[in-house]
């Protein structure tokens, strides 16, 4: 027959003291050590396309520790942007130095020419033979211009925006009026993390002889990034043909005084 184990109320609280006993002796351990120890880097970091950028991740100790890990990371899924201490390397458009002195290590990442797709959250994480420390940055790309264009004919009207970042909105003006809504917008993200925007708009007749203004609106920064006007093809058509009726008659001038020229150098020869 197996008996339950009873214990008086002073046991019991010798038991509840103890723990108690272990968990603040603990508590102070874990402070004394993190307050011997720190981790500093940049909370955010705001770049343009194309910059270079530098993530600083700075450990220090007050005293001699065994560090025997500081790494910096992106974190996102499939993603190669890794620095490890003490494993200087160049990969790509990542280059990782790292940098020791007395009490005080660095790891730095180097990001070249920076492109949206090395957007994102980068932790920093130290192990050492007495504990573990995080801490993170956050990487912001932005004002990716790109380039933009146009085509129009008696059909429809174009405009496009190519290697823009961070998204964005055309919007389509005709005269003052607002005709966004009239338009087909599609947009595709490339493998910089770049967007390509296509918009159309199908073709008025009374529409034809006017000019159709573009602009590209970027939501989250609360402005237009670019503009383009869409000259309209009969308007182009004019101006070549009298471009064209402009260059003929300033040719049939010039052979005119040729002509006159050469008649006076025969006189003279003659005479």
């Amino acid at each position: 027959m197996i008996r339950a184990l009873k214990f008086s109320p002073a046991s019991r609280m010798h038991h509840g003291f103890a723990w108690v006993s272990i968990f603040c002796f603990t508590s102070v351990v874990n402070a004394a050590v993190s307050q011997s120890m720190q981790l500093q880097i940049r909370p955010q970091v705001t770049a343009r396309c194309g910059e270079n950028v530098t993530l600083m991740c700075n450990f220090s100790s007050l005293k001699q520790m065994d560090v025997q890990l500081i790494k910096l990371s992106l974190l996102a899924d499939n993603k190669t942007e890794k620095c490890e201490y003490k494993n200087d390397q160049a990969d790509g458009n990542v280059r990782c130095e790292s940098t020791d002195k007395d009490s005080y290590q660095t790891l730095a990442m180097i990001l070249t020419n920076i492109m949206p797709v090395s957007e994102g959250k980068y932790l920093c994480k130290v192990a050492t033979n007495v504990g573990v420390l995080y801490n993170h940055t956050y990487v912001k790309v932005q004002d990716c211009s790109g380039s933009s264009d146009s085509f129009r004919n008696a059909s429809h009207a174009v405009c496009s925006f190519s290697g823009i970042h961070p998204s964005g909105v055309v919007h389509w003006f005709w005269e003052d009026n607002n005709i966004t809504n009239a338009t087909i917008t599609q947009q595709d993200r490339g493998q910089h993390g770049l967007y390509n925007i296509l918009s159309t708009i199908r073709e008025e007749e009374d529409k034809l002889n006017y000019p159709y203004k573009c602009l590209l609106w970027i939501p989250s920064l609360n402005k237009y990034l670019s503009s383009q006007e869409v000259t309209s093809s009969v308007s182009q058509k004019v101006k070549s043909s009298e471009s064209q009726e402009g260059n003929s008659s300033e040719t049939a001038v010039k052979l005119h005084w040729i002509c006159i020229v050469v008649e006076i150098l025969m006189l003279n020869f003659r005479m």
